[in-house]
């Protein structure tokens, strides 16, 4: 390849107009969601990382939980603001989110990860478990990407995760 190719090809790359190699596109995927699973994961008694949420989201983008009896949306900064209250209110002193298992699926600038879950967290010294699926869609913008929505449902005594998705 010569120099100017090299250049133009970094041009376009950097200016989002071409997406990277399906390998180099599945890492940073990867590192997108793990930067996500780490934000919304805290030690220390406060979420001080939260707005770091904001910088793998769209501004516009969507948190759904279809946990409950109807659905609960919010943009990104209505969550955090949501779940800092939250956190205080039920003295909430740790989370720790990972993803246990995902398959993610990607058709030119979009992608789609079923991303099971299981998150830990302390109320008052009491460890909580729970596992669930987060449905997250992501776009290719300005070079990187974004998540623009996350819609997840938790495991209970009558929904179980399918097997296809509950490989630890």
């Amino acid at each position: 390849m010569s120099l100017l190719h090299k250049t133009e090809l970094s041009f376009f790359l950097a200016m989002g107009l071409v997406l990277p190699s399906l390998a180099q596109t599945q890492k940073e995927i990867d590192q997108t969601i793990q930067r996500m699973y780490q934000t919304l994961s805290f030690t220390d008694g406060t979420w001080e990382n939260a707005e770091q949420l904001l910088e793998v989201f769209l501004p516009e983008g969507k948190l759904i939980s279809n946990a409950e009896q109807s659905p609960q949306v919010w943009t990104p900064e209505q969550y955090i603001q949501t779940s800092r209250a939250n956190l205080s209110k039920r003295h909430i002193r740790s989370v720790e989110e990972k993803e246990l298992h995902s398959k993610t699926d990607l058709f030119g600038k979009i992608a789609q990860r079923f991303s099971t879950y299981q998150v830990r967290f302390n109320i008052d010294g009491k460890e909580v478990i729970r596992k669930g699926i987060n449905a997250i869609q992501l776009i290719w913008k300005d070079g990187k990407w974004m998540i623009v929505s996350i819609i997840w449902d938790r495991e209970s005594d009558t929904l179980k995760i399918p097997v296809q998705y509950n490989r630890e």
